[in-house]
């Protein structure tokens, strides 16, 4: 999405030198408190002077924060290194793109695995991106709505694995069973 059709989106629109002025759909809105403008680290900056946040408003279009990210190229994530210091190969995605493989990810466990796990690990590198922010918000927002999924530390992971009444498996014994004959 770009800042036209989400301006295309909103009521009582009138263009302002620094970017559109409208009524926030988020509220009963009479004058006009949401300014959409072209941003600078993310594409389009959404912001109701009334109080309502871009998740309310972009859900009250019908829409998410992560479509504020409009549609950008892949942006380089990490670059793999032969021995000598040249590129080897170059992994990219987009936003967009880590939403959709976690959440694909998220609703197949929950429909094949009795018990599944899902690791999110967030690397540094992401840290202060708007856009990555943007979308792990509606990635954890969308994790949460289900009442079976279970937001926990490896310390508490840990301590309920240690609490079940299982056998221990070790790694030797799972992939290299001895003959016992």
């Amino acid at each position: 999405m770009n800042l036209d059709d989400l301006v295309g989106k909103l009521d009582g629109v009138r263009k302002l030198p620094s970017g559109y002025a409208a009524r926030c759909p988020a509220h009963d809105d009479h004058v006009a408190s949401l300014m959409v403008n072209q941003g600078r680290r993310q594409p389009i900056i959404v912001h109701c002077h009334a109080g309502c946040t871009a998740e309310a408003v972009m859900t009250a279009l019908g829409l998410s924060t992560s479509d504020l990210m409009g549609k950008s190229e892949p942006e380089i994530v990490y670059q793999y290194l032969h021995v000598d210091g040249t590129v080897a190969y170059v992994l990219q995605l987009s936003a967009r793109d880590l939403y959709d493989v976690h959440r694909g990810t998220f609703d197949y466990l929950r429909r094949h695995e009795t018990i599944g796990l899902q690791t999110l690990v967030i690397h540094s590198q992401f840290g202060g991106r708007p856009l990555i922010t943007a979308v792990l918000t509606e990635l954890l927002t969308y994790m949460q709505r289900s009442r079976d999924a279970w937001f926990t530390t490896h310390d508490a992971l840990a301590d309920w694995a240690l609490a079940q009444d299982v056998d221990e498996h070790t790694y030797q014994s799972r992939y290299f069973a001895t003959d016992k004959r």
